[in-house]
């Protein structure tokens, strides 16, 4: 069976000339398109297809058909057919051997075939939080895109796509690691409180082997934050007690010099220590 979906956008003319010029089967509304003649669609933000998932879907469609067809624009050429959206559909049809599927043709740009794209997977929750924060940025990015328009496209509020976009900040390992042990998404943004790569990735070490949940990986990571607090807090204090010292010394050499005495002063420091030398120069 397949679940017809009302045209409206090209006429019986067009379909006549569709039909003549690419041998297309035409069933009601839906057009039978050979698959190997459509090219998966660039603006594609899924990045990892689960062959658990799909060989599921393959099942499914073996025993009922496609109850719903692929969505599919014209390529420039006129010669085949881009992919907007339904890949995991094409691609469980591909394990089939399927030598034709059936599709939607509409002519969408490709800016309007990218948010076609990233709208059906993210409100399929086929995406991770990585993904789908790679396809936000491109919507903006890429395609010149505002962020309040692609907001207001894919009905999110503008703080979470800006919360999203964090994510990408994280290490391609800590994304893995992420991907891996399923953190969630609060999880992995809260990482970014913690200032230090090494220490960040270690955290998510921990969070992975133990298998915190979310609460308590929160609270581990919350601790790690306060101890990171705690020690600008010591450094800032030490860094202005040795302002003291110095202040002192510097009065004292101000005196020296008063005194006709020819000197010359430097201080450096580095991560483990302050260095104040005095030159005298002898008298000739």
């Amino acid at each position: 069976m397949l679940k017809l979906i009302q045209r409206n956008t090209d006429t019986g003319v067009e379909w006549e000339m569709l039909k003549k010029k690419n041998k297309l089967k035409i069933k009601g509304n839906v057009v039978l398109i050979a698959l190997d003649s459509i090219e998966p669609n660039p603006n594609q933000p899924r990045k990892n297809f689960s062959d658990e998932q799909l060989d599921s879907l393959a099942k499914s469609i073996s025993r009922n058909g496609l109850l719903t067809p692929i969505i599919v624009v014209k390529n420039k050429d006129r010669r085949g057919f881009t992919l907007v959206a339904g890949e995991r559909r094409l691609r469980a049809c591909q394990k089939l051997g399927m030598s034709e599927i059936p599709c939607i043709i509409e002519n969408y740009s490709s800016d309007e075939s990218a948010v076609l794209a990233l709208v059906e997977n993210m409100h399929r929750e086929d995406l991770n939080y990585f993904e789908q924060a790679e396809g936000i940025e491109k919507l903006i990015n890429s395609l010149g895109m505002t962020q309040s328009k692609v907001c207001a496209m894919l009905g999110i509020s503008q703080p979470s796509a800006s919360n999203k976009m964090r994510l990408l900040k994280l290490s391609d390992e800590i994304k893995q690691l992420a991907i891996e042990n399923d953190f969630p998404e609060r999880v992995a943004r809260g990482l970014l409180k913690i200032d230090d790569e090494e220490k960040r990735l270690n955290a998510a070490i921990v969070i992975a082997e133990k298998k915190y949940n979310t609460q308590k990986a929160e609270e581990y990571i919350e601790g790690l934050v306060e101890q990171q607090e705690n020690s600008k807090i010591h450094r800032n204090f030490i860094s202005h007690d040795y302002r003291i010292i110095f202040s002192s010394v510097e009065e004292i050499v101000k005196e020296i010099k008063n005194r006709g005495v020819n000197l010359v002063t430097q201080r450096t420091e580095n991560d483990k220590f302050y260095l104040y030398t005095i030159k005298v120069h002898k008298n000739v």
